[in-house]
């Protein structure tokens, strides 16, 4: 703005003075003062119309402790260097609701130009950082285009988690949830899928010999059936925020079940929804998809119409911090420190 009324000012001194001395030079230089700022917003638009912005998406999933590190690439296409460019840099936190929005300046050549957002510890939760605006400046910083180039990228920071001690009986008869996996190694009783083949002995059923196969090899072959991978246990999440000490425990129960082998449904029911959501965890890697699923669409409490009716191991987390299993009180933590509670709970199902 002081820039801008020090050319006004500067322009009615020479036009003023051009008139008191009838100097045709001093006119001729009024109008080149006139015709600059057109002459600069002319150059903005080309660059405009050759602008491109990315995000890039190099990691998705930021540890407890982790810095979260962002650069904006400026594409500049044209062949005139951005003299200043300012970006308007929105981080939002879907779980918690939080909003930042900051201003980012940086000169910008041609060519590729990187805007590095400063370098934080985000909370836990579910992020989506969007590049709302983006103003560039001409060479005298006298005007600027506003420009909507809007681009988005999401990340997720975990919380931190603690040590569980976790046991979970085998039961081949509770599974609630089965995959498109199989167990590698065990049969079943899933006749789509067939595990493998192996030659007959006393005992087997009739109904499993591969008869057309017998036939061609001479001999008689039992087909093995595939065994699903599948959920014995309910974890179900009851509770209407998310906060950093809730999402640890979550989080840390989640860790205990995969370290320790055992395979769990996720139960949780999001805002405006009627039936809440199941989200399978079979493997270690399941658990950051899971916190993310969860982290992403929040929480609310579950009516008990609402709750799955399924006759299994069930263990639930509640408002108040309670842990449950089967409608047993089983542990209470506190919202200030759960870490000592957790690391001293044996849990066995």
């Amino acid at each position: 703005m002081i820039k801008r009324i020090s050319f006004f000012a500067l322009f009615c001194v020479t036009v003023y003075v051009a008139i008191i001395y009838d100097s045709s030079s001093l006119i001729f230089l009024a109008g080149a003062e006139l015709f600059l700022p057109l002459f600069l917003v002319i150059v903005l638009l080309l660059q405009s119309r050759k602008l491109t912005l990315r995000l890039p998406e190099e990691q998705r999933y930021f540890s407890h402790g982790e810095e979260y590190i962002q650069a904006l690439c400026i594409e500049n296409g044209s062949h005139f260097p951005i003299h200043r460019a300012a970006v308007r840099v929105s981080m939002e936190n879907h779980t918690t609701g939080n909003v930042t929005r900051r201003w980012l300046r940086q000169p910008a050549d041609t060519g590729t130009t990187e805007i590095r957002l400063p370098a934080e510890n985000l909370e836990p939760g579910f992020f989506s950082v969007t590049c709302e605006k983006i103003r560039l400046y001409d060479s005298l910083c006298l005007f600027y285009l506003p420009m909507k180039k809007k681009v988005r990228r999401e990340l997720v920071q975990m919380p931190e988690y603690f040590p569980v001690s976790v046991a979970v009986k085998t039961s081949e008869s509770e599974d609630i949830w089965e995959s498109g996996e199989y167990e590698p190694h065990k049969s079943g009783s899933d006749a789509s899928h067939i595990r493998e083949l192996r030659e007959y002995r006393p005992g087997d059923k009739p109904n499993s010999i591969h008869w057309k196969l017998s036939a061609r090899q001479e001999h008689l072959l039992v087909k093995e059936y595939g065994l699903p991978i599948g959920c014995s246990v309910l974890f179900g999440i009851d509770m209407e925020r998310l906060t950093r000490s809730r999402l640890e425990l979550i989080y840390s129960l989640l860790h205990g079940f995969a370290e320790n082998g055992g395979r769990l449904l996720l139960v949780w029911l999001a805002p405006g929804e009627h039936t809440p959501r199941q989200f399978p965890i079979l493997k270690s890697e399941d658990a950051y998809l899971a916190m993310e699923a969860l982290m992403g669409s929040r929480t609310v409490r579950l009516r008990s119409a609402q709750r799955p009716e399924i006759p299994t191991r069930q263990l639930w987390l509640h408002e108040n911090l309670e842990l449950s299993l089967n409608g047993d009180r089983i542990a209470v933590f506190t919202e200030e420190s759960p870490k000592e509670k957790l690391q001293s709970l044996e849990l066995v199902l």
